[in-house]
Parts: structure tokens; sequence; C-alpha cells
């Protein structure tokens, strides 16, 4: 069976402003961040995984369908 490849990019790149959705539970639903690293899934976007920043300086990895972007 042939591997398949991605055509597109990551949804989100570094510098992104992004807020935690409440797609799988955190205790960061809600709160808006930097993406500061991207780890992309060879085969699927929903695969992405995205390295966030808050104003705290804590960061947590995130899969692309817990994040939209935040607001300004």
């Amino acid at each position: 069976m042939p591997v398949l490849k991605r055509s597109d990019g990551t949804r989100f790149s570094a510098g992104d402003k992004i807020c935690v959705l409440p797609t799988i539970a955190t205790r960061f639903i809600g709160k808006v961040g930097t993406v500061v690293g991207v780890q992309m899934n060879r085969r699927t976007r929903t695969l992405d995984k995205y390295l966030v920043m808050f104003d705290t300086s804590e960061q947590h990895m995130f899969w692309d369908i817990q994040l939209t972007l935040g607001v300004d």
C-alpha cells in the first residue's frame, strides 16, 4: 500500500496567536497563546502538533483540532 503524502502546509506557523478550543479537556481551554513550534504530520493536518507558549511562559503541546486563531 503506497504511503500518501500531504500537499498542504500546516494551519498555523510560529508566531501565530491561537486560542485553545474545548475539543479535548485541558486546563488551557479558552486561553490565548503563541505558537513557538510546529510538528507537521506527513499524512494529515488533524495530526499536526503545535507547541504553544502562554503569557505565564508556560508551554504545552496541542493537536491541530484543539486550536483556532486567537484574538489580538
